[in-house]
This record gives C-alpha cells, structure tokens and sequence, in this order.
C-alpha cells in the first residue's frame, strides 16, 4: 500500500455504527456523531480504551458466570459475548 492509498482509506471518514464515524489524521482517531460532535483520540487514549474495554467484558463475564445479571442487563451479556475483535474489526475494513 503506497502513502496515498493509505491517506485516501483513512483519511475518509468511516461509518462504526450507532451514529459515529472515524477516520485517521495521521495521529489521533477522530470519532464523529452525527450531531457534530469530535472526539480527538491520541495513540494512549486509544491502547487505554482497548485496556478499558476488555477488563468491562472479562468482569461482564465474570457476573453471567454467577447468573446475576436480569433481562435489562441484555446490553452487558450481549456486549461480554460479542465476538468483535481486532481480526474482525480489521478484515471489514
């Protein structure tokens, strides 16, 4: 992949899902909601989220294992037995 080929698939913004978008300027990850609001990600925000997110699904995990979650915990169980991860995320891009 040349320098442009990258810039040109990056740099555009890129739909995740839920009303925001991404794209990368180089250094930060930018996330968009349709309303307009940014968030600039610098590179240990983003290794901290990646942290962040795997210790909630282990301990979501961990509450399903001892059956104490109710239906209107759905997102939790749904969010512990997600099989997103970083193959997946990207092979679809």
């Amino acid at each position: 992949m040349t320098n442009e080929e990258f810039k040109a698939k990056w740099e555009e913004k890129q739909y995740l899902s839920d009303g925001v978008y991404a794209w990368f300027d180089g250094y930060h990850i930018w996330l968009e909601t349709l309303e307009g609001n940014k968030i600039a990600l610098e590179p240990d925000c983003i290794k901290l989220f990646g942290i962040y997110d795997e210790s909630l699904r282990k301990d979501i995990r961990r509450v399903m294992k001892l059956g104490e979650f109710s239906a209107t915990d759905k997102w939790y169980k749904d969010a512990a037995e997600s099989e997103t991860d970083i193959d997946t995320i990207s092979a679809v891009v």
